[in-house]
């Protein structure tokens, strides 16, 4: 009799297991497009918490609370508010509170005891420093994060976040591995949102690298996610960064596709501090084709928006860019003015590589206006900065025009001497054109020391790198002077 019993009982049991995970899921998959459509006050680095969410909603589906679930499910979270802080349910409190108010998050975190601060609480709270901007204390908690001992999601925002401060000191290698384990361990928790800004942030990470067709998987797969979870600003991010990924590899056409129809979502919206950023991609879009008028049109787009805002990455980038269409356009008097005002843009928010590009930028402007001495000073403050710290600064660049400084004013040893180490440097980063370019550098100064058989080995030399990477043009200047050598020499 008892196993007929059980016979009978498992089955029905099992059904309302089943019965309980669907009904879970489904006011899940409500409660989270509601969610997603609440006004968060930054932006697309929008703070979430799949782990709260799914908490709340077994909670409310526990003590009967569908009134509140579908409240939620239209985006409205006093009730539910309400509920949780009559339950002293401190963690799905704070992260409904948070979706607005992201400083008030931090002060209900850092009002609790120490002692009750779990790691659940804690990386909450490096999130929300990290979106307000307070790098140093998000980084603080997320080291201070065990790597044992913790639940799969708490160890998914850990990486995350540690593979965003990994980029931005270009420890590219680190930041894959992170995001790539942040994505796993996200996925396997059924956190949909965060394992589709990780698949944004891995295919930002591999764009940057230059490992293209990795990238566009990311970035492709985190569209797709955005799209299945209906959520536009993510969708508009993943758009933008495809036609970031195209200019790089210089299909025009698909690029400005994809950011026109980012600049449309954002528009539609008022999502304006992405509009600047798009209408920033747009003047670079057009800067490589050297289209300068259209360019400097949304250039001018780009810094009347965020003249408006606090946004100080996108109002410094539109910066550089008007520095790089100076650059182009030869303006080397208003060159040097814009890359000092530039460099002092980066400078505030800790963005060493575009710091030093701007410093390289005014070396090249003073270089060019023959204050040499000025030039001199800035590229020994680069190779030295660039030499001390992480960053994505290629420091041969450097090295070729202080070169160039000792060429000019005939000190013929250093510069030699010089564009050996600019060389070395552009072979390590794999950059052989440019070792090409310093070879050939090198072989004109060993002509001029009347070294000629030593500047036909060094121009061959050249020649090997500028073949094998079809710098053609270089090639056939190689070439001449190699043949001139040998006629000499006969």
């Amino acid at each position: 009799m008892l196993y007929l019993l059980l016979f009978l009982l498992i089955p029905l049991f099992a059904a309302y297991i089943f019965y309980v995970r669907i009904k879970t899921d489904h006011f899940f998959k409500l409660v989270l497009k509601g969610c997603l459509k609440i006004k968060q006050p930054l932006d697309f680095a929008s703070y979430f918490s799949t782990h709260c969410l799914q908490n709340i909603v077994k909670s409310l589906i526990k003590n009967r609370k569908i009134k509140i679930l579908f409240s939620l499910s239209l985006g409205r979270t006093s009730s539910a508010e309400s509920f949780f802080k009559n339950k002293n349910n401190q963690i799905c409190f704070i992260f409904l509170k948070s979706l607005k108010n992201y400083n008030e998050g931090i002060s209900l975190l850092k009002s609790l005891p120490e002692t009750s601060l779990s790691w659940e609480l804690q990386i909450e709270l490096a999130e929300l420093y990290f979106l307000t901007e307070h790098y140093a204390s998000a980084e603080k908690i997320l080291q201070k994060i065990p790597s044992k001992h913790i639940s799969r999601y708490v160890q998914a925002k850990k990486c995350y976040y540690l593979a965003h401060f990994c980029l931005k000191q270009g420890d590219m290698l680190n930041a894959s591995s992170l995001a790539n384990k942040a994505a796993l361990l996200f996925k396997k928790e059924k956190a949909y949102l965060e394992e589709a800004k990780t698949y944004l942030l891995s295919g930002t990470i591999y764009r940057i690298a230059a490992v293209e067709d990795v990238s566009h998987l990311m970035l492709s797969q985190a569209e797709k996610l955005f799209c299945a979870l209906d959520y536009k600003p993510g969708k508009a991010e993943a758009l933008g960064n495809l036609g970031m990924l195209w200019t790089m590899r210089e299909n025009y056409i698909d690029a400005e596709k994809y950011f026109l129809q980012s600049l449309q979502i954002n528009l539609e919206l008022k999502r304006y501090e992405a509009v600047g950023l798009i209408y920033n991609q747009l003047a670079l879009l057009y800067l490589v084709q050297k289209q300068y008028l259209s360019s400097l049109v949304y250039i001018r787009k780009a810094m009347n928006v965020f003249r408006k805002s606090k946004h100080s990455f996108g109002n410094a980038f539109g910066n550089i860019l008007y520095s790089y269409l100076l650059y182009e356009t030869q303006n080397w008097h208003n060159l040097e003015k814009q890359a000092q005002y530039t460099l002092n843009l980066y400078e505030k928010i800790n963005d060493l590589s575009s710091y030093l590009d701007c410093f390289y930028l005014k070396a090249i402007a003073c270089f060019e206006q023959n204050n040499l001495v000025m030039a001199e000073s800035c590229l020994r403050i680069v190779i030295e900065k660039s030499l001390h710290q992480n960053c994505c600064f290629h420091i041969g660049n450097a090295y070729n025009l202080l070169g160039l400084i000792f060429l000019k004013q005939n000190d013929l040893a250093r510069a030699k001497s010089i564009f050996l180490q600019s060389a070395s440097w552009e072979q390590k980063e794999e950059r052989f054109s440019a070792a090409a370019t310093d070879y050939a550098n090198i072989a004109l100064i060993e002509t001029k020391l009347g070294n000629q058989k030593q500047a036909l080995k060094t121009f061959e030399t050249a020649l090997s790198y500028a073949s094998a990477f079809s710098e053609n043009e270089l090639s056939n200047f190689l070439q001449k002077k190699i043949d001139s050598l040998k006629n000499n020499l006969e």
